[in-house]
């Protein structure tokens, strides 16, 4: 039986958001069948970014038919309907602002996306 451990890692919201971006572009530059590792790798970084939630205050015009939703963003383009608004801050709490990584950004020019790569 294959040796199994569990993890814990820190993987920042923006480096998971890009990972889902290189995913999603080479997803749509596939011709023919989508191999299924994409898909898989696809369900489990937004699996992974739905674990953070955002708070969002929108103040609407056209009550009927706004979608409490994801799809509200479409929804305000297309109509011009729903605006931002501010929420209640009063729960947030201060954090610090992290140190500096040890890390730069690199364009990786195969990809077409920013990574981390340690600094010299």
């Amino acid at each position: 039986m294959p040796e199994t451990k569990d993890l814990d890692l820190n993987i920042g919201l923006g480096d998971a958001i890009q990972r889902l971006i290189a995913v999603e572009r080479r997803y749509s530059l596939q011709h023919t069948s989508t191999p299924q590792d994409l898909l898989d790798e696809r369900d489990m970084i937004v699996a992974a970014l739905n674990t953070f939630t955002v708070e969002l205050g929108m103040y609407c015009n056209d009550v009927e038919g706004v979608p409490e939703n994801v799809q509200v963003f479409e929804h305000a383009v297309i109509t011009s309907c729903c605006r931002i608004r501010p929420t209640d801050t009063s729960r947030r709490t201060e954090k610090e602002t992290p140190a500096r990584s040890g890390f730069a950004r690199v364009f990786d020019p195969i990809l077409g996306i920013w990574t981390q790569k340690a600094k010299e």
